[in-house]
């Protein structure tokens, strides 16, 4: 299987699928979806929500001890040629002292293209 066609079928299942005839959401458009993502730890918890080209994390470090975590994002980029692959980014890594919240950001820029798709890869914390 190709990477673009599994990086595709990861972002189809990311977004989820819309049920014909469903209410509309409570919240606004421009409102992030956001989405659990394990860190590794199960005392860290994180979510993630991505726009074109980025995405964002908010990390809820309850654990008794400081956790350093890094978030890791792919994005598919088209050239102006129309040619089309993967470029990913990762936000550094943010210790997190224990009981505290905080977040990362994480963004990647296409090359003289577009943003096709973009997806959150892991949250990484120790």
């Amino acid at each position: 299987m190709s990477a673009r066609l599994v990086l595709a079928m990861m972002v189809t299942v990311f977004l989820g699928a819309c049920e014909a005839g469903s209410p509309p959401p409570d919240t606004p458009d421009d409102e992030p979806d956001w989405v659990e993502l394990s860190t590794g730890k199960s005392c860290a918890k994180a979510v993630v929500a991505c726009g074109p080209g980025n995405c964002a994390s908010r990390i809820d470090n309850q654990c008794k001890e400081p956790v350093t975590c890094d978030l890791e994002i792919e994005c598919i980029c088209r050239a102006l040629t129309g040619e089309e692959g993967p470029a990913k980014a990762t936000a550094g890594e943010m210790t997190i002292l224990a009981g505290e919240q905080d977040g990362l950001l994480a963004k990647v820029i296409c090359d003289s293209g577009d943003v096709l798709a973009t997806i959150a890869r892991t949250v990484h914390c120790y």
